[in-house]
């Protein structure tokens, strides 16, 4: 009998270990007990009951907003293709932390899908690092993509159904934290390599994300990266020198006449295309002696290889200035706002400035300066206010918050970039 249990055991062990190992696309999907569920018709969801659906699992967590602005549409596609697809919800989050969420927020609709939560199993064998992300599952039980949240679309699932293979970016699953090509080449490439810098078009099986003079090999080296970025996203990191400029699409004049290739599109489903020909990685990784170069150094790399001559000037431009005016009243509101769950808080004023510039003008492209006087405040908003377009609704929420927006003329720094040559 105690040999049995060992068996048992270690059977148990060896069918947990496998399912911890993460799945590629073209895997078929192993055999597992049924997941807990909540809004689904049994309290237990089997995904081998599925088969002859095609199953989208979405993977988001409760301080993923994007994820969260998603539900809308995936409820919408789920109830436009019906039988002929499943999409679940799935969070490592337990239940009742879930459930918590949901409750403080109660002006977020809940998708009629099933959500898994607390989920281990799923997570590990789709582990990535960055939400949302989804998982394509064929009716066959085959694996057919892992792929960026905004992916899920009607066109894509119409094409799937039909029998299309999709053009899409793979995700190569969960990465560590900094991998950059070189380290393909040499595993052991923080001893191997003193400096080197390389521009290559947008890759998502190497992780080398957007960071600012992070340091490296136990201090003694430094980098600046940015992955899958746009022209206007490389140039700014570079002429921007970690903050001595603040450079937006709003005060950067793209003097080219294929100016639009700069800057993503504000159409989701075009930016996997767009994302292959016009975004790039950058990777620049050298000793941090020589820390004060290197954003000349980007600057080098970045003209040498596209061509361009940027400069600095100051030019006049129309914008939204962020003013203050009568405070008397704004703490008693802040106090009675911040116990209501479906607003947001702001402290840094800076962030708020970025939020609102992207928020009045969809494309990006109008100022917004902070003439308040302060760096820190706090300031309170609806959520539906924060994804409105609506300056108004906008200018409203902020004359509760003691703040208001005017527009005016002002000088500013303005990079502009030309073709070499250009007189």
């Amino acid at each position: 009998m105690r040999q049995l249990i060992i068996v048992l055991l270690a059977v148990m062990s060896t069918a947990n270990a496998l399912f911890a190992q993460a799945l590629d696309t073209g895997s078929l999907m192993p055999a597992l007990k049924p997941f807990e569920v909540a809004n689904y018709a049994s309290g237990l969801l089997d995904l081998k009951d599925l088969k002859g659906k095609l199953i989208v699992l979405d993977f988001w967590n409760t301080g993923c907003y994007s994820c969260i602005q998603a539900f809308p549409k995936l409820d919408s596609l789920q109830n436009r293709f019906g039988d002929d697809i499943q999409i679940i919800l799935v969070n490592k989050e337990s239940r009742d932390s879930t459930q918590r969420f949901f409750a403080k927020r109660k002006k977020i609709r809940l998708p009629q899908l099933p959500f898994i939560s607390g989920d281990t199993i799923l997570s590990a064998l789709f582990p990535y690092n960055a939400y949302p992300y989804a998982v394509w599952i064929d009716r066959d039980g085959t694996v057919r993509y892992r792929t960026a949240g905004y992916n899920t679309t009607a066109e894509n699932i119409s094409a799937v159904l039909k029998g299309d293979r999709l053009d899409v970016p793979l995700l190569a699953g969960k990465r560590p934290a900094y991998m950059p090509v070189v380290a393909k080449a040499s595993p052991d490439w923080e001893q191997s390599f003193l400096y080197f810098s390389y521009i290559t078009p947008c890759r998502t099986d190497v992780n080398i994300l957007y960071d600012n003079a992070y340091l490296r090999n136990k201090g003694r080296s430094i980098r600046v990266s940015n992955n899958c970025a746009s022209l206007a996203e490389l140039f700014i990191q570079a002429y921007e020198e970690q903050g001595c400029y603040r450079f937006t699409p709003a005060n950067m004049q793209v003097e080219l006449p294929d100016s639009l290739h700069f800057f993503k599109p504000s159409d989701i489903n075009q930016l996997d295309r767009w994302s292959r020909q016009y975004s790039y990685n950058y990777d620049l990784y050298l000793p941090v002696s020589r820390k004060d170069e290197m954003y000349k150094m980007m600057q080098e790399d970045l003209s040498r290889y596209f061509n361009f001559k940027v400069s600095i000037k100051i030019r006049k431009l129309r914008c939204y200035i962020l003013v203050s005016k009568d405070n008397r009243n704004t703490d008693a509101w802040i106090r009675m706002a911040e116990d209501q769950p479906d607003h947001i808080q702001l402290t840094n004023m800076q962030t708020l400035s970025i939020m609102l510039e992207k928020r009045l003008t969809r494309s990006g492209m109008t100022p917004v300066l902070n003439e308040t006087g302060f760096s820190i405040k706090r300031v309170l908003f609806t959520s539906e206010t924060i994804n409105s377009f609506s300056v108004e609704r906008i200018r409203t929420e902020l004359h509760k918050n003691g703040l208001d927006l005017k527009e005016a003329e002002r000088e500013l720094p303005v990079l502009v970039i030309e073709r070499k040559g250009k007189e």
